[in-house]
């Protein structure tokens, strides 16, 4: 592929992804994407034959990034990690102005292609698992709370931090979210 049609391939994407985030992966057309860039649908079929494989695209940057980021703090205490993650969805968020990713399409799950919702469950798991993994690493080491059980607080944390980012948007808040994702810790590490 050259230079310009990867360029382009990644612009689309970056289109895509913005309005996922804005609009839903539902509510957007390939019309929006040409309209924005200023290229003919075609050539984005060129590179996304259907929307189901820009949407897929947009998943697997997401998980490529979250397994650049799991190597990155492989190292780390499972509280460094804990904490790190916390750190990964405000970023995700810029700082709470924006929804999670994965939780947009979560959103609209049942509306998915097949293909798409497989992914998306997949991503899920995969993050949950790792949560698991670190939770029940930090219970080990006591730098968790003995009483939690790592693969529902996973779930749980997971659930919650998504949805603190949707709320975020509509109470327009920062406080408010730090001051749950301060619970959140305040729920698992050990005092």
């Amino acid at each position: 592929m050259k230079k310009h049609e990867k360029d382009t391939k990644q612009e689309i994407l970056n289109i895509a992804e913005e309005l996922i985030l804005t609009k839903g992966y539902t509510n957007f057309s390939y019309k929006d994407i040409s309209e924005t860039i200023g290229i003919r649908r075609a050539s984005i079929h060129h590179h996304y034959p259907t929307k189901e494989d820009l949407g897929s695209a947009f998943v697997q940057k997401y998980q490529i990034q979250f397994k650049i980021w799991c190597d990155l703090t492989k190292d780390k205490s499972p509280k460094e990690k804990f904490e790190e993650f916390l750190e990964l969805y405000k970023l995700l968020s810029n700082n709470f102005q924006k929804a999670c990713p994965i939780g947009m399409l979560i959103t609209e799950y049942i509306v998915l292609p097949q293909k798409l919702q497989i992914e998306i469950k997949n991503f899920f798991s995969t993050i949950v698992s790792w949560l698991s993994d670190v939770l029940e690493e930090g219970k080990k080491q006591k730098e968790f709370k003995s009483e939690i059980n790592p693969i529902v607080f996973a779930n749980i944390i997971v659930i919650l931090l998504s949805g603190t980012l949707k709320t975020a948007l509509v109470f327009e808040d920062c406080c408010h979210c730090n001051s749950i994702f301060e619970e959140v810790k305040n729920m698992i590490i050990s005092k």
